[in-house]
């Protein structure tokens, strides 16, 4: 049996047990009605709203990519009321002809493909005078096959602003050679912009598989448990209890996973690419989607306040005491590798001008859905250890389960200015003299040439502006066979920094600073980080970008 044909059946194997949960007459829980709704969603491409009745009874429709959807009828039990018992299914297909939208509406959709959902919306009742969805607007376009690809602007709609984000997770930069050129031949931008999108469908594919991948890890547990000696069974009465609850831990996990891709509009109509359909993610992408999961411990936990304060909160505490005379509204702070856009949102609670820089498409989804998304604190669950078997204190701590976000997002000051910007550090910022600050947080070590970063951080830096850095230097492609990859020690970096034009205002070494790390594990990584402030001089005005 073939990689892709043992997916399928995984797939389907996953299908027809949460089908067979969901039938007329099941009881469940909420939380496993949705596990199940989820697992549909992230085989399927379905994405669930859920309309009330009332307190006791509700409604659960299942929208499928294209035009058929299911509507599930859940009553809550007197008996029990943790319980809820299915009571009706019903399966619809929505007819989309030309008399529902009309082909000019489809049109405007495609000419309005640069603005937000709202804006497309608006100027096509404004201009046609026609009050029209944008899920209409995509179900007809389905309908006549002509699905629009992510152009740089809808990809960067995604993250709310920005530029074409890069397609390559696994270390390609051919983008830094792009900004120079006057842009690709149409048939060029054609098989980039298909490359970009089989890229975010693997990603998205890799969010999907999660469950699939976390629970063949737990199996893999349960057979070497079931193949010890039955006296060294005997020793671990707890042992299959303890999986049953990581078992649920990572059920919960793929249900949260399932609502940060549920929303990415332009993937849910691409059409299905079934070579993509057939493959199984990469340990790496797979690995991804774990370490996503788990940057939601130190981005937006209460639990993560520590680890934040080392790194983020001096950070914060510069840029305030630099800009302590300026109208904040008036500082603009750029922080390329933003991740989950923490350190990017702190900025704007604070009143700056303040735009995130990512080029990872798994924080992009993930910060998407943080963002951007309706989510009162502590209105989230996760189990972000669920998956990690190594160097585990108990299987308490193993299982133990974090509530995000510590904060309410959409909490900012009227009339701030805050953004997240998708792609290519080198490729989206080429505008100089634009930036009151960089904020560089675990950043610089990203970069292939770090001399490079700093010339294209001086050049878009206004004058007087400064680079903010902290972090160590734990150079991410030294490992790449490619060898585009300068290693250098931080005095090179510094002796550079000032080459290029920077006046060092300040520095400090072996800053202590953790990342990522779990509290309750047995081994922790401390790093000795740089701290140092950069400043571009008054009088310097950089006439183009580096």
């Amino acid at each position: 049996m073939s990689a892709g044909e043992r997916a399928f059946c995984i797939q389907e194997t996953g299908l027809r047990a949460a089908y067979e949960a969901l039938k007329v007459g099941k009881t469940l829980t909420f939380e496993h009605l949705s596990f199940q709704l989820a697992r549909i969603a992230v085989h399927k491409g379905q994405h669930h709203k859920v309309k009330k009745k009332n307190h006791k009874r509700f409604q659960v429709v299942c929208c499928k990519r294209g035009c058929e959807y299911r509507v599930y009828t859940v009553i809550q039990s007197d008996a029990t009321p943790c319980l809820y018992r299915v009571t009706q299914v019903q399966k619809h297909t929505c007819a989309v002809t030309e008399k529902t939208v009309k082909p000019k509406v489809l049109a405007a959709y495609d000419a309005s493909i640069m603005g937000t959902a709202k804006v497309k919306v608006a100027a096509v009742k404004k201009r046609y005078g026609i009050s029209v969805t944008v899920r209409q607007m995509q179900l007809y376009a389905s309908h006549l096959n002509r699905m629009a690809l992510p152009t740089p602007q809808k990809v960067a709609d995604m993250a709310d602003t920005g530029r074409r984000s890069s397609a390559a997770e696994a270390g390609n930069d051919d983008a830094s050679d792009a900004c120079h050129s006057s842009g690709p031949a149409p048939a060029q931008a054609q098989e980039q912009a298909d490359e970009e999108l089989a890229h975010f469908r693997r990603v998205q594919q890799a969010f999907s598989f999660y469950e699939d991948h976390a629970m063949a890890r737990l199996s893999r547990a349960l057979t070497a448990f079931h193949r010890l000696p039955q006296h060294h069974q005997d020793m671990l009465p707890k042992f299959s209890s303890d999986m049953r609850r990581l078992r649920e831990a990572i059920a919960h996990n793929a249900a949260f996973v399932a609502q940060i891709t549920s929303g990415l509009d332009f993937l849910e109509m691409a059409d299905a690419d079934t070579d993509l359909q057939d493959e199984v993610p990469t340990e790496f992408f797979m690995d991804k989607v774990c370490t996503t999961i788990k940057q939601f411990y130190r981005d937006w936990s209460a639990e993560g306040q520590a680890e934040r304060q080392q790194c983020y909160g001096r950070i914060l505490e510069a840029v305030d005491r630099l800009f302590a005379e300026r109208d904040r509204h008036d500082v603009a702070i750029l922080t390329p590798g933003a991740g989950l856009g923490r350190l990017t949102w702190e900025f704007a609670k604070r009143g700056y001008r303040s735009q995130g820089n990512e080029w990872s498409a798994f924080m992009l989804f993930a910060s998407n859905f943080i963002l951007n998304s309706p989510n009162p604190p502590k209105s989230i669950t996760i189990h972000p250890f669920a998956h990690l078997f190594s160097n585990v204190t108990s299987r308490d701590a193993q299982v133990r389960a974090i509530e995000i976000p510590d904060v309410d997002t959409r909490e900012l000051p009227a009339g701030t200015n805050f953004s997240m910007a998708a792609g290519d550090f080198f490729e989206v910022y080429d505008e100089a003299n634009t930036w009151d600050c960089v904020a560089s947080a675990f950043t610089l070590d990203t970069a292939r040439n770090p001399i490079a970063f700093l010339e294209r951080v001086f050049s878009i830096l206004k004058p007087g502006g400064f680079l903010v850095n902290l972090g160590p230097l734990l150079y991410h492609y030294e490992d790449s066979r490619d060898g585009v990859s300068l290693e250098l020690p931080l005095d090179d970096v510094l002796a550079a920094a000032v080459q290029i034009g920077f006046i060092i205002a300040e520095e400090e070494r072996r800053v202590k600073a953790t990342y990522n790390d779990d509290s309750e594990a047995m081994m922790h990584t401390v790093f000795d980080c740089s701290f140092f402030i950069a400043q571009k001089p008054p009088s310097v005005s950089t006439q183009h970008s580096a």
